[in-house]
């Protein structure tokens, strides 16, 4: 499972959501919009993953250059 975010969320259809969850018990809203921001946050998470393990394997393969000159 993918870490949700609801920052791309538009403030105040987050808000209307929340509101109707709490005053009127209404969830069918806040399971559409949890659907959304998965869907968008999922694109933007394994980006953030690739980078990581690129920016990883680039700092590894500088390491074993650096130990190859010293050998």
């Amino acid at each position: 499972m993918r870490p949700l975010t609801f920052l791309a969320v538009p403030e105040q259809a987050y808000g209307r959501v929340v509101l109707g969850v709490y005053e009127l018990t209404w969830v069918a809203p806040l399971c559409d919009l949890s659907i959304w921001a998965y869907e968008h946050s999922t694109p933007e998470y394994l980006a953030t993953k690739r980078d990581l393990a690129r920016a990883r394997l680039g700092a590894v393969e500088v390491a074993q250059g650096d130990q190859a000159v010293r050998a």
